[in-house]
Protein backbone atom coordinates (compact mmCIF):
# COMPACT_ATOMS: atom_id res chain seq x y z
CA UNK A 1 0.00 0.00 0.00
CA UNK A 2 1.48 3.36 -0.95
CA UNK A 3 1.39 6.45 1.02
CA UNK A 4 1.36 10.01 -0.39
CA UNK A 5 3.17 12.78 1.11
CA UNK A 6 3.96 12.65 4.97
CA UNK A 7 0.68 11.50 6.06
CA UNK A 8 -1.56 8.42 5.55
CA UNK A 9 -5.26 8.47 5.37
CA UNK A 10 -8.12 6.24 4.40
CA UNK A 11 -10.71 7.67 3.58
CA UNK A 12 -14.49 6.01 4.14
CA UNK A 13 -17.69 6.33 2.64
CA UNK A 14 -20.40 5.76 4.95
CA UNK A 15 -23.97 4.85 3.56
CA UNK A 16 -26.46 6.71 4.91
CA UNK A 17 -29.98 5.37 4.80
CA UNK A 18 -32.71 7.00 2.82
CA UNK A 19 -29.88 9.47 1.17
CA UNK A 20 -27.82 9.60 -1.26
CA UNK A 21 -25.07 11.53 1.16
CA UNK A 22 -21.76 9.77 2.13
CA UNK A 23 -20.02 10.54 5.28
CA UNK A 24 -16.04 10.25 5.08
CA UNK A 25 -14.52 9.26 8.28
CA UNK A 26 -10.93 9.24 8.91
CA UNK A 27 -8.09 6.74 10.32
CA UNK A 28 -4.70 7.73 9.57
CA UNK A 29 -1.35 7.59 11.92
CA UNK A 30 -0.28 10.44 13.91
CA UNK A 31 2.48 13.00 12.95
CA UNK A 32 5.78 12.20 14.07
CA UNK A 33 9.16 14.37 13.76
CA UNK A 34 10.71 14.03 10.46
CA UNK A 35 13.80 12.80 11.38
CA UNK A 36 14.20 9.89 14.17
CA UNK A 37 17.75 8.33 14.28
CA UNK A 38 19.11 4.98 14.78
CA UNK A 39 18.13 3.23 18.15
CA UNK A 40 15.51 6.24 19.10
CA UNK A 41 12.16 4.68 20.44
CA UNK A 42 9.06 6.54 19.86
CA UNK A 43 5.41 5.98 20.09
CA UNK A 44 2.79 6.46 17.01
CA UNK A 45 -0.67 6.41 17.57
CA UNK A 46 -3.28 5.38 14.79
CA UNK A 47 -6.56 7.90 14.91
CA UNK A 48 -9.71 7.48 14.76
CA UNK A 49 -12.39 10.65 13.27
CA UNK A 50 -15.98 9.28 13.12
CA UNK A 51 -17.27 12.10 12.06
CA UNK A 52 -20.39 12.38 14.55
CA UNK A 53 -21.33 8.44 13.51
CA UNK A 54 -21.77 6.10 16.80
CA UNK A 55 -18.48 3.63 17.02
CA UNK A 56 -18.13 0.80 19.20
CA UNK A 57 -15.67 -1.41 17.84
CA UNK A 58 -12.65 -1.55 15.69
CA UNK A 59 -9.79 -3.59 13.82
CA UNK A 60 -6.91 -3.13 11.88
CA UNK A 61 -3.30 -4.97 10.48
CA UNK A 62 -0.13 -3.17 10.10
CA UNK A 63 2.52 -3.95 7.92
CA UNK A 64 5.98 -2.22 7.91
CA UNK A 65 9.23 -2.06 6.55
CA UNK A 66 11.34 -4.41 8.89
CA UNK A 67 14.70 -3.32 7.74
CA UNK A 68 14.40 0.41 9.27
CA UNK A 69 12.22 -0.25 12.26
CA UNK A 70 10.68 -2.85 14.95
CA UNK A 71 7.76 -3.05 16.83
CA UNK A 72 8.13 -3.30 20.42
CA UNK A 73 4.36 -3.21 21.41
CA UNK A 74 0.58 -2.17 20.52
CA UNK A 75 -1.42 -0.14 23.16
CA UNK A 76 -4.95 0.45 23.40
CA UNK A 77 -5.34 4.48 23.07
CA UNK A 78 -8.33 6.57 24.70
CA UNK A 79 -10.81 5.79 21.62
CA UNK A 80 -13.28 4.15 23.60
CA UNK A 81 -12.09 4.41 26.77
CA UNK A 82 -12.78 7.95 26.52
CA UNK A 83 -16.75 7.35 26.74
CA UNK A 84 -16.29 5.62 30.48
CA UNK A 85 -16.73 2.46 29.60
CA UNK A 86 -15.49 -0.82 29.97
CA UNK A 87 -13.57 -2.33 26.72
CA UNK A 88 -11.79 -5.76 25.31
CA UNK A 89 -8.47 -4.94 23.53
CA UNK A 90 -5.91 -7.11 21.82
CA UNK A 91 -2.67 -5.86 20.86
CA UNK A 92 -2.41 -8.31 18.30
CA UNK A 93 0.33 -10.85 16.94
CA UNK A 94 3.81 -8.63 16.80
CA UNK A 95 6.10 -10.79 14.01
CA UNK A 96 9.04 -8.40 13.03
CA UNK A 97 10.88 -10.74 10.99
CA UNK A 98 8.17 -10.51 8.50
CA UNK A 99 7.16 -6.63 9.37
CA UNK A 100 3.37 -7.31 10.51
CA UNK A 101 1.46 -7.05 13.23
CA UNK A 102 -2.11 -8.64 13.16
CA UNK A 103 -4.69 -9.47 15.40
CA UNK A 104 -5.39 -5.92 16.64
CA UNK A 105 -8.72 -4.97 18.25
CA UNK A 106 -10.74 -3.47 20.57
CA UNK A 107 -14.23 -2.85 21.12
CA UNK A 108 -16.46 -1.00 24.07
CA UNK A 109 -18.46 -4.29 26.12
CA UNK A 110 -21.87 -3.38 26.91
CA UNK A 111 -24.35 -0.77 24.96
CA UNK A 112 -22.15 2.13 25.19
CA UNK A 113 -20.86 4.03 22.31
CA UNK A 114 -19.04 7.44 21.12
CA UNK A 115 -18.65 9.75 18.40
CA UNK A 116 -15.33 11.53 19.72
CA UNK A 117 -12.31 11.08 17.75
CA UNK A 118 -9.29 9.90 19.79
CA UNK A 119 -6.40 7.65 19.76
CA UNK A 120 -7.22 3.87 19.21
CA UNK A 121 -4.07 2.09 19.52
CA UNK A 122 -0.34 3.26 20.06
CA UNK A 123 2.57 1.48 18.38
CA UNK A 124 5.78 1.71 20.29
CA UNK A 125 8.41 1.07 18.04
CA UNK A 126 12.37 1.48 17.71
CA UNK A 127 14.44 2.95 14.14
CA UNK A 128 16.96 0.15 12.82
CA UNK A 129 18.21 2.49 11.18
CA UNK A 130 17.72 6.54 10.69
CA UNK A 131 14.09 7.45 9.52
CA UNK A 132 13.56 10.30 7.42
CA UNK A 133 9.35 10.53 7.05
CA UNK A 134 8.47 7.31 10.03
CA UNK A 135 4.89 7.65 8.57
CA UNK A 136 6.08 6.37 4.86
CA UNK A 137 7.36 3.22 6.92
CA UNK A 138 4.01 1.81 8.65
CA UNK A 139 0.67 0.62 6.11
CA UNK A 140 -2.59 0.22 7.96
CA UNK A 141 -4.36 -3.06 7.04
CA UNK A 142 -7.82 -4.59 6.74
CA UNK A 143 -9.10 -1.88 8.89
CA UNK A 144 -12.96 -1.78 9.60
CA UNK A 145 -14.59 0.35 12.51
CA UNK A 146 -18.39 -0.80 13.72
CA UNK A 147 -21.26 0.68 15.50
CA UNK A 148 -23.13 -0.18 18.58
CA UNK A 149 -25.27 -2.63 17.20
CA UNK A 150 -22.34 -5.03 15.92
CA UNK A 151 -23.09 -3.61 12.22
CA UNK A 152 -19.94 -2.57 10.44
CA UNK A 153 -20.84 1.03 9.67
CA UNK A 154 -17.77 1.69 7.68
CA UNK A 155 -16.13 1.05 5.15
CA UNK A 156 -19.22 1.11 3.81
CA UNK A 157 -21.64 -2.22 2.44
CA UNK A 158 -22.06 -0.42 -0.87
CA UNK A 159 -21.04 -3.75 -3.04
CA UNK A 160 -21.55 -7.10 -3.44
CA UNK A 161 -18.55 -9.56 -3.11
CA UNK A 162 -18.64 -9.99 -7.18
CA UNK A 163 -18.81 -6.33 -7.72
CA UNK A 164 -16.08 -5.45 -5.04
CA UNK A 165 -14.26 -7.87 -6.58
CA UNK A 166 -13.89 -6.27 -9.71
CA UNK A 167 -13.20 -2.79 -8.58
CA UNK A 168 -10.11 -4.05 -6.58
CA UNK A 169 -8.94 -6.57 -9.14
CA UNK A 170 -10.00 -9.67 -7.38
CA UNK A 171 -8.30 -8.78 -3.77
CA UNK A 172 -10.34 -7.76 -0.89
CA UNK A 173 -8.52 -5.90 1.51
CA UNK A 174 -11.27 -5.46 4.34
CA UNK A 175 -14.28 -8.17 4.91
CA UNK A 176 -17.54 -7.22 3.51
CA UNK A 177 -20.63 -8.79 4.73
CA UNK A 178 -24.48 -8.55 5.29
CA UNK A 179 -26.03 -8.93 8.73
CA UNK A 180 -29.35 -10.97 9.84
CA UNK A 181 -29.91 -11.98 13.39
CA UNK A 182 -32.55 -14.33 14.64
CA UNK A 183 -33.93 -12.94 18.25
CA UNK A 184 -33.39 -14.89 20.90
CA UNK A 185 -35.86 -17.19 20.77
CA UNK A 186 -36.35 -21.32 21.79
CA UNK A 187 -38.33 -23.82 19.68
CA UNK A 188 -36.23 -24.51 16.52
CA UNK A 189 -32.80 -25.95 16.38
CA UNK A 190 -33.10 -24.75 12.35
CA UNK A 191 -30.74 -27.99 10.38
CA UNK A 192 -28.65 -28.37 13.57
CA UNK A 193 -30.16 -31.85 14.95
CA UNK A 194 -30.41 -30.75 18.30
CA UNK A 195 -33.26 -32.26 20.10
CA UNK A 196 -35.79 -28.98 20.19
CA UNK A 197 -36.58 -29.79 23.85
CA UNK A 198 -33.03 -28.89 24.67
CA UNK A 199 -32.30 -25.82 23.25
CA UNK A 200 -32.67 -22.85 25.75
CA UNK A 201 -32.43 -20.78 22.27
CA UNK A 202 -30.94 -19.74 19.44
CA UNK A 203 -28.73 -16.35 18.05
CA UNK A 204 -27.18 -16.42 14.67
CA UNK A 205 -25.95 -13.94 11.72
CA UNK A 206 -25.17 -13.90 8.60
CA UNK A 207 -21.67 -12.48 7.78
CA UNK A 208 -19.14 -12.39 4.32
CA UNK A 209 -15.71 -14.48 5.22
CA UNK A 210 -12.76 -13.48 3.28
CA UNK A 211 -9.22 -15.32 2.57
CA UNK A 212 -6.71 -14.08 5.58
CA UNK A 213 -9.60 -11.10 7.14
CA UNK A 214 -11.00 -12.03 10.27
CA UNK A 215 -14.72 -11.38 10.39
CA UNK A 216 -16.07 -11.29 13.96
CA UNK A 217 -19.90 -12.38 15.28
CA UNK A 218 -20.74 -10.70 18.20
CA UNK A 219 -23.82 -12.43 19.92
CA UNK A 220 -25.96 -9.63 22.04
CA UNK A 221 -28.51 -12.19 24.00
CA UNK A 222 -27.25 -10.74 27.73
CA UNK A 223 -27.61 -14.44 28.92
CA UNK A 224 -25.49 -16.09 25.62
CA UNK A 225 -22.18 -16.84 26.73
CA UNK A 226 -20.41 -16.57 23.95
CA UNK A 227 -19.77 -12.93 22.77
CA UNK A 228 -17.92 -13.50 19.84
CA UNK A 229 -16.90 -15.71 16.72
CA UNK A 230 -14.16 -14.91 15.07
CA UNK A 231 -13.41 -16.55 11.96
CA UNK A 232 -10.59 -16.03 9.85
CA UNK A 233 -11.24 -17.24 6.17
CA UNK A 234 -8.69 -19.56 3.58
CA UNK A 235 -11.33 -18.78 0.38
CA UNK A 236 -12.32 -16.63 -1.70
CA UNK A 237 -15.34 -14.00 -0.27
CA UNK A 238 -18.55 -16.18 0.64
CA UNK A 239 -21.68 -15.43 3.03
CA UNK A 240 -21.77 -17.83 6.01
CA UNK A 241 -24.31 -18.19 8.67
CA UNK A 242 -23.02 -18.45 12.41
CA UNK A 243 -24.92 -19.84 15.02
CA UNK A 244 -24.86 -20.25 18.83
CA UNK A 245 -27.84 -22.61 20.26
CA UNK A 246 -27.00 -22.25 24.10
CA UNK A 247 -28.28 -25.56 25.36
CA UNK A 248 -30.22 -26.69 28.84
CA UNK A 249 -27.67 -29.62 29.43
CA UNK A 250 -25.31 -31.86 27.05
CA UNK A 251 -25.73 -32.54 23.55
CA UNK A 252 -28.40 -34.82 22.42
CA UNK A 253 -26.16 -35.28 19.92
CA UNK A 254 -22.70 -36.51 21.90
CA UNK A 255 -22.24 -39.76 23.65
CA UNK A 256 -21.11 -38.52 27.24
CA UNK A 257 -21.64 -35.40 29.40
CA UNK A 258 -18.17 -32.99 29.56
CA UNK A 259 -15.96 -33.71 32.32
CA UNK A 260 -15.85 -31.21 35.49
CA UNK A 261 -18.50 -29.08 36.46
CA UNK A 262 -20.20 -27.78 33.63
CA UNK A 263 -21.55 -24.00 33.41
CA UNK A 264 -22.87 -24.10 29.92
CA UNK A 265 -23.05 -26.80 26.74
CA UNK A 266 -23.51 -24.57 23.39
CA UNK A 267 -23.51 -26.05 20.15
CA UNK A 268 -21.71 -23.63 17.29
CA UNK A 269 -22.10 -24.37 13.81
CA UNK A 270 -20.28 -22.40 10.74
CA UNK A 271 -21.87 -22.58 7.50
CA UNK A 272 -23.44 -25.53 6.10
CA UNK A 273 -22.25 -29.15 6.88
CA UNK A 274 -18.89 -30.09 5.98
CA UNK A 275 -17.91 -25.99 5.49
CA UNK A 276 -16.12 -25.59 8.99
CA UNK A 277 -12.62 -27.22 7.59
CA UNK A 278 -9.31 -26.38 7.82
CA UNK A 279 -9.63 -25.76 3.91
CA UNK A 280 -12.37 -23.19 4.37
CA UNK A 281 -11.12 -21.80 7.71
CA UNK A 282 -7.21 -20.55 8.50
CA UNK A 283 -8.58 -20.42 12.19
CA UNK A 284 -11.16 -19.43 14.44
CA UNK A 285 -11.43 -17.74 18.18
CA UNK A 286 -14.35 -18.21 20.43
CA UNK A 287 -14.71 -15.26 23.35
CA UNK A 288 -17.21 -16.65 26.14
CA UNK A 289 -18.02 -15.01 29.81
CA UNK A 290 -18.44 -17.13 33.23
CA UNK A 291 -20.42 -15.97 35.93
CA UNK A 292 -18.33 -15.08 38.87
CA UNK A 293 -21.05 -15.75 40.99
CA UNK A 294 -21.33 -19.16 39.45
CA UNK A 295 -18.13 -19.74 40.45
CA UNK A 296 -17.92 -18.78 43.83
CA UNK A 297 -21.07 -20.75 44.62
CA UNK A 298 -19.21 -23.99 42.88
CA UNK A 299 -16.06 -23.64 44.60
CA UNK A 300 -14.67 -23.02 40.76
CA UNK A 301 -11.24 -21.62 40.46
CA UNK A 302 -11.36 -18.62 37.83
CA UNK A 303 -8.21 -20.35 36.34
CA UNK A 304 -9.52 -23.81 35.57
CA UNK A 305 -12.06 -22.60 33.52
CA UNK A 306 -11.83 -23.84 29.84
CA UNK A 307 -13.75 -24.36 26.92
CA UNK A 308 -13.74 -28.28 25.29
CA UNK A 309 -14.59 -29.38 22.10
CA UNK A 310 -16.57 -33.53 21.17
CA UNK A 311 -15.11 -35.18 18.21
CA UNK A 312 -15.07 -38.48 19.20
CA UNK A 313 -14.91 -37.59 22.60
CA UNK A 314 -13.74 -34.83 24.51
CA UNK A 315 -11.34 -32.30 24.17
CA UNK A 316 -9.71 -29.23 25.49
CA UNK A 317 -9.22 -25.99 23.40
CA UNK A 318 -6.44 -23.95 24.20
CA UNK A 319 -8.34 -21.30 26.59
CA UNK A 320 -6.49 -18.06 28.46
CA UNK A 321 -8.52 -15.67 30.63
CA UNK A 322 -8.67 -12.01 29.37
CA UNK A 323 -10.19 -9.96 32.04
CA UNK A 324 -13.75 -9.29 33.67
CA UNK A 325 -16.64 -7.42 32.50
CA UNK A 326 -19.44 -6.45 35.57
CA UNK A 327 -19.83 -9.85 37.19
CA UNK A 328 -18.50 -11.87 34.42
CA UNK A 329 -14.70 -13.11 33.69
CA UNK A 330 -14.31 -13.26 30.19
CA UNK A 331 -12.10 -16.07 28.09
CA UNK A 332 -10.65 -16.35 24.92
CA UNK A 333 -10.34 -20.13 23.79
CA UNK A 334 -9.13 -20.97 20.00
CA UNK A 335 -11.21 -24.11 17.67
CA UNK A 336 -9.86 -25.78 14.77
CA UNK A 337 -13.48 -26.20 13.89
CA UNK A 338 -17.23 -26.41 15.59
CA UNK A 339 -19.88 -28.54 16.58
CA UNK A 340 -20.62 -29.49 20.37
CA UNK A 341 -19.00 -27.29 22.71
CA UNK A 342 -19.04 -27.15 26.87
CA UNK A 343 -17.70 -24.79 29.14
CA UNK A 344 -16.66 -26.36 32.60
CA UNK A 345 -14.30 -25.63 35.40
CA UNK A 346 -12.43 -27.43 38.19
CA UNK A 347 -12.61 -27.17 41.81
CA UNK A 348 -10.82 -25.24 44.11
CA UNK A 349 -8.58 -27.23 46.05
CA UNK A 350 -6.86 -24.82 48.77
CA UNK A 351 -8.74 -21.54 49.94
CA UNK A 352 -11.18 -19.61 47.34
CA UNK A 353 -9.38 -17.59 45.14
CA UNK A 354 -10.08 -13.78 45.31
CA UNK A 355 -12.17 -13.04 42.31
CA UNK A 356 -11.27 -9.59 40.74
CA UNK A 357 -13.49 -6.32 40.29
CA UNK A 358 -14.63 -5.44 37.01
CA UNK A 359 -11.65 -3.73 35.35
CA UNK A 360 -10.75 -2.87 32.10
CA UNK A 361 -9.34 -5.69 29.74
CA UNK A 362 -6.07 -6.01 28.84
CA UNK A 363 -4.40 -8.55 26.62
CA UNK A 364 -2.03 -11.10 28.42
CA UNK A 365 1.61 -11.80 26.36
CA UNK A 366 0.49 -10.95 22.97
CA UNK A 367 3.47 -12.03 20.97
CA UNK A 368 2.93 -15.44 22.10
CA UNK A 369 -0.97 -15.17 21.18
CA UNK A 370 -1.84 -16.99 17.58
CA UNK A 371 -5.35 -15.31 17.37
CA UNK A 372 -7.44 -12.67 15.60
CA UNK A 373 -11.99 -10.89 16.30
CA UNK A 374 -12.99 -8.37 16.07
CA UNK A 375 -13.50 -6.52 16.38
CA UNK A 376 -14.36 -7.24 17.77
CA UNK A 377 -13.49 -8.21 19.02
CA UNK A 378 -13.52 -7.53 17.42
CA UNK A 379 -15.61 -6.22 19.62
CA UNK A 380 -16.01 -7.20 17.22
CA UNK A 381 -16.09 -6.78 14.90
CA UNK A 382 -19.62 -8.04 13.23
CA UNK A 383 -20.51 -6.82 9.84
CA UNK A 384 -22.68 -5.93 7.16
CA UNK A 385 -21.79 -5.77 3.39
CA UNK A 386 -18.88 -3.96 2.55
CA UNK A 387 -16.57 -1.91 0.24
CA UNK A 388 -13.55 -0.25 1.23
CA UNK A 389 -12.70 2.79 -0.72
CA UNK A 390 -9.27 4.08 -0.31
CA UNK A 391 -8.77 7.75 -1.53
CA UNK A 392 -4.85 8.19 -0.70
CA UNK A 393 -3.94 12.15 0.10
CA UNK A 394 -2.21 14.07 2.74
CA UNK A 395 -4.65 14.51 6.13
CA UNK A 396 -5.59 17.67 6.19
CA UNK A 397 -4.27 20.08 9.37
Amino acid sequence: MGLIGHKFILFFLIAITESPTAIAATVYLDQLPSDISAGQTFDIGVKVDPQSIAIAGAQLDISYNKSVLKINSIMEGNLFKQYGTTTIFNGGVIDNSLGRAVNIYGSIIGQKNGQTPGTFIIINATALNSINDPQIQINLENVRVVGPDGNQVYPTPALTPSQQDKETGGSASSTSSTSSTSGAGGGSSGSSGENHTNIEFIEKYGLYIYRNVTTSYRFKEQTNPIIFVNITGNTNPVEITTSVEVLKSTSTLVKSSAPGSVYKNVNIWAGNFGYATPDNIKHAEVIFRVPIAWMEANNINPDSIEMMRYDDGWQSLPTRKIGTHNSNILYESSTIGFSFFAINGKKSTGEMDNYPETTIIQPEDHASLNNYLLVVVFAGIVTSSILIYKIRMPRKK
